[in-house]
């Protein structure tokens, strides 16, 4: 599954620029991911857990168009 920018329910980490301990292992995570995988774009996601394990889950059954748009408006409410 390749999350987009943009999406409901993620946030582009490149916005976060609080700083603090966490926000300086949040940089340089994004800078060993550009190495390791320079076309990645890491995000933060405020989704509800089980989104992910139930859009793998639409992956694989072939859902209708629109069904995972669907599912994300449910549980990003």
């Amino acid at each position: 599954m390749v999350v987009e920018p943009g999406v409901p329910g993620c946030q582009d980490t490149t916005a976060q620029e609080d700083g603090g301990l966490l926000g300086q292992e949040v940089q340089a995570g994004q800078q060993l991911l550009t190495v390791r995988a320079p076309k990645a774009v890491p995000q933060v996601v405020t989704s509800s857990p089980v989104l992910g394990p139930a859009l793998l889950g639409l992956d694989r059954v072939g859902p209708g168009e629109g069904a995972q748009g669907r599912l994300r408006a449910h549980y990003n409410r």
